[in-house]
């Protein structure tokens, strides 16, 4: 199971859409033990709620933004991972 910290994509959506760091790493928790796929974005809801689906990266239209956005947040991981 993928750790929180795993999901670069929460982090970097939220950082983007302005999100609190608290919110982006509850985020990451709950896709962590949701088992959400790692490139998880964020997670689906409706008026009703959480579906317990998750969107991502893979998701997204080849010509996305987000998609540079994301590259330069996995590049950056590796480097620290160094």
């Amino acid at each position: 199971m993928p750790k929180p910290g795993d999901y670069i994509g929460i982090q970097a959506w939220g950082s983007q859409s302005g999100s609190y760091a608290y919110y982006i790493k509850e985020q990451q928790y709950r896709a962590s033990v949701a088992n959400a796929p790692i490139d998880a974005i964020f997670e689906n809801y409706t008026p009703a709620g959480r579906t317990g689906t998750w969107s991502t990266v893979s998701q997204l239209a080849p010509d996305h933004p987000f998609r540079a956005v994301y590259e330069r947040y996995i590049t950056r991981a590796k480097e620290r991972a160094l």
